[in-house]
C-alpha cells in the first residue's frame, strides 16, 4: 500500500513537474518572442538613430554653412556701412560745394548786374563823347565858315558859346569808372566756373582804340595858319583856337588879317568892365542932432493926391553926370540945394545930427 501511495505520489509529482516544464517552455517561447521583438525594435531604433545622426550631421553642416553665410554677410555689411559713410561724407562735401557754388553764383550774378550797369553807363558816356565830338566838329565847321567869310561877330559868338557838358567833367567821370574789380574776390575753389574767364577776350585789341577823344584833338591848331602869330610873344599851353592872333599888343594889330583888333579897347588885366567915371562931389554935411528937451522932428508930409503913381526916381539917374540928374537926386550935396525945390519938404524934415557934437 505504501508502494502504491509512493507511486501515486511519484506520478503526482511527475505530473506537477511536467506541468511546470510546460509552463517553463511556454515562458521560454514567450521570452524568445519578446527577444525577437526587442531585437526588431533594436534594429529599428538603430535605424532611427542612424537617421537622427544623419539629421544631426546635416543640421550641423547647415549650421556651419549658416555661420559662414552670416560671417560673409557681416563682412559685406561692414563694407556697405563703410561705403555708406563715405557716400554720406561725399554728400556733405558736395552739399557744401553746392552751397558755395550758389553763393558764388549769387555773387557773380550781382557782379554781372553791376558790370552790365557799368557797361550801360560807359555806353552813355560814349554817346556823350560822340555828342561832344559832334558839337566840336560843328563848332569847327562854323569857325571855318566864319573865318572864310571874315565874320568877326560870328567868331566872337562861337567862342563865347560853351559846349555842354564840359570836357573836364566827362574826363573826370570816365576816370571814376571801374575803380573796383567786381571779380577780384573770386573763390579759387570754384574751378568749374572760373576757368572760362582766365583768358582776356580783349587782350589783343582795345575796344576803345578807335575812340575819337582818345587822342588830344587840340594837339594841332586848325586855325593856326589863318591868323598871324608872334614868335617873340610867350607861348600859351592852354587851348587857343586863334593862337596869339587876337592880342592886345599894338604890334599884333598889324598882323591881323581883318585890319584891326575889335577887342583891343578891353583891358586884359580887368576881368569885369569898368564903370564910367564920376564927377567928384563934396561929401554931404552931417545933419544936426536934436538938442535935449527939443521936440521930435516932424513927420514928413503925406504925398499929395494924384501923385501916387509918380515915381520920384523915374527921371533921376544916380550915375549920370548931367545937371538934371543932380537936381533930381535927393542925396545930392548941399551946394545944389537950390535946384531941389521939389524935395524941400523932405530936406527940411530930415534930422540934423551935426549938433550932437555940441551937446
Amino acid at each position: 500500500m505504501k508502494i502504491e501511495q509512493e507511486a501515486l505520489q511519484q506520478e503526482s509529482i511527475t505530473k506537477l513537474k511536467q506541468s511546470e516544464i510546460k509552463n517553463l517552455q511556454n515562458e521560454s517561447e514567450t521570452l524568445q518572442q519578446m527577444i525577437k521583438q526587442l531585437e526588431a525594435q533594436k534594429i529599428e531604433a538603430r535605424k532611427r538613430l542612424d537617421e537622427m545622426s544623419a539629421q544631426v550631421d546635416n543640421l550641423r553642416q547647415q549650421v556651419e554653412e549658416q555661420k559662414e553665410k552670416i560671417e560673409t554677410q557681416e563682412n559685406e555689411l561692414s563694407v556697405k556701412q563703410k561705403e555708406l559713410n563715405e557716400l554720406k561724407s561725399e554728400e556733405n562735401q558736395l552739399q557744401s560745394k553746392v552751397d558755395n557754388y550758389k553763393k558764388e553764383i549769387s555773387t557773380m550774378s550781382t557782379n554781372l548786374t553791376n558790370s552790365q550797369l557799368q557797361i550801360s553807363q560807359h555806353k552813355t558816356k560814349l554817346m556823350h563823347y560822340e555828342e561832344y565830338e559832334k558839337q566840336l566838329n560843328d563848332g569847327i565847321n562854323e569857325l571855318d565858315t566864319a573865318l572864310n567869310n571874315n565874320d568877326i561877330q560870328r567868331i566872337s559868338h562861337i567862342l563865347i558859346t560853351s559846349i555842354t557838358p564840359p570836357l573836364s567833367d566827362l574826363i573826370n567821370d570816365s576816370n571814376n569808372g571801374f575803380t573796383t574789380d567786381p571779380f577780384k574776390d573770386k573763390d579759387a575753389t570754384f574751378p568749374s566756373l572760373t576757368h572760362e574767364f582766365t583768358a582776356d577776350p580783349f587782350a589783343g585789341e582795345d575796344p576803345f582804340d578807335g575812340e575819337p577823344l582818345a587822342n588830344d584833338m587840340f594837339a594841332s591848331d586848325p586855325f593856326g595858319s589863318s591868323f598871324g602869330t608872334s614868335d617873340s610873344g610867350p607861348k600859351s599851353t592852354a587851348f587857343d583856337a586863334f593862337g596869339s592872333a587876337f592880342s592886345n599888343k599894338p604890334s599884333d594889330v598889324g598882323a591881323d588879317p581883318f585890319g584891326g583888333d575889335p577887342f583891343s579897347s578891353m583891358k586884359a588885366e580887368s576881368p569885369t568892365p569898368e564903370l564910367p567915371p564920376k564927377k567928384s562931389k563934396a561929401p554931404p554935411p552931417r545933419p544936426v542932432p536934436p538938442k535935449h528937451g527939443s521936440k521930435p522932428p516932424p513927420r514928413p508930409a503925406p504925398p499929395q493926391a494924384g501923385s501916387e503913381n509918380v515915381d520920384p526916381f523915374k527921371q533921376a539917374d544916380p550915375w549920370s553926370s548931367s545937371a538934371t540928374g543932380v537936381a533930381n537926386d535927393p542925396f545930392a550935396s548941399a551946394a545944389n540945394t537950390e535946384q531941389q525945390n521939389q524935395f524941400d519938404a523932405f530936406d527940411s524934415n530930415f534930422a540934423d545930427f551935426s549938433q550932437f557934437d555940441k551937446v
